[in-house]
């Protein structure tokens, strides 16, 4: 009898896109179970039927007609374990931005992003995708499961909260930049006559309590982004009020709407894995 293990690497060594170095473009053959339109709509609190109406190509999806652009550093070996960091973009194009690539391959990171999900591609079609990454690079690579991270900007910043809060029990945490979404209605500090409204369901159960107590969760925005009120509020529900352990607020001086620079970007990836380098026993 075969072990599991030794299936696994049976089937990887068929693959020839296992363990592949490099920037690329890839399709996949799978998705992820959680991707399926039932298993969306009960995580975000959807109506299925106005989903079909509203995005009437959803449910017969081929993931072999779509592309991602993944980057993984020269440093990588199927002997060690790396990080996942899932990527989604405002714009077209799925690759991260080519400043940040240093800082991901000193973290040991892979990155990965799909290609046609930026914002005027239905959310969930973007949220299907960031976990369609997970399912497939997982079999083609050697991924810590504790370090995969969703990230993204502007409409991408707010799909990745909605992803990092509704799938803890995939994601391990994630940066939030530009923009966030919540899963309840929080004051606006500028009006009080207003309200930031939610977007999709409180999560429930083990869920929730994974995402508060266990995710890491990065909100970070420019000092003169038109987000910031409503992504430092959303922060402070969420820290002073929805009791989220493990989450860190990072503005960045002078920057408006725009992604963090390669810098700010790696303090806020130490910001994730901290608290595990923080379990290891000390020698």
């Amino acid at each position: 009898m075969i072990s599991c293990s030794c299936l696994l690497l049976i089937v990887l060594a068929q693959d020839p896109d296992a363990h592949r170095i490099g920037n690329f473009s890839i399709s996949f053959k799978e998705r992820h179970p959680l991707s399926a339109l039932k298993e969306l709509s009960r995580r975000q609190g959807w109506n299925m039927a106005e989903v079909r109406k509203n995005e009437p190509g959803l449910e017969g999806l081929k993931i072999e007609d779509e592309s991602f652009d993944v980057a993984v550093p020269e440093t990588y070996s199927r002997e060690k374990s790396f990080g996942l960091f899932v990527w989604i973009s405002p714009g077209d194009s799925g690759m991260v931005p080519r400043e940040w690539l240093e800082a991901l391959a000193a973290r040991e990171l892979i990155a990965v992003g799909a290609a046609n999900s930026g914002n005027s591609r239905g959310v969930a079609y973007r949220i299907g995708f960031a976990l369609d990454a997970v399912h497939n690079l997982t079999r083609l690579y050697s991924i810590d499961k504790k370090r995969i991270y969703v990230s993204g900007f502007s409409g991408g910043g707010r799909t990745a909260s909605r992803v990092g809060l509704a799938f803890a029990d995939i994601f391990a945490g994630g940066i939030y930049q530009g923009g966030m979404d919540f899963y309840k209605p929080v004051a606006d500090p500028v009006d009080a006559k207003k309200e930031f409204r939610p977007t999709f369901v409180k999560p429930e159960g083990d869920l929730l309590t994974k995402a508060r107590t266990e995710s890491r969760h990065v909100v970070m925005v420019g000092q003169e982004d038109f987000n910031r009120p409503s992504s430092k509020a959303i922060f402070d529900v969420m820290s002073k009020q929805e009791r989220f352990t493990r989450t860190t607020y990072v503005e960045i001086p002078g920057k408006g709407h725009e992604p963090a620079d390669a810098e700010t970007l790696g303090k806020a990836l130490d910001t994730l894995d901290a608290p595990l380098k923080d379990a290891r026993p000390k020698k």
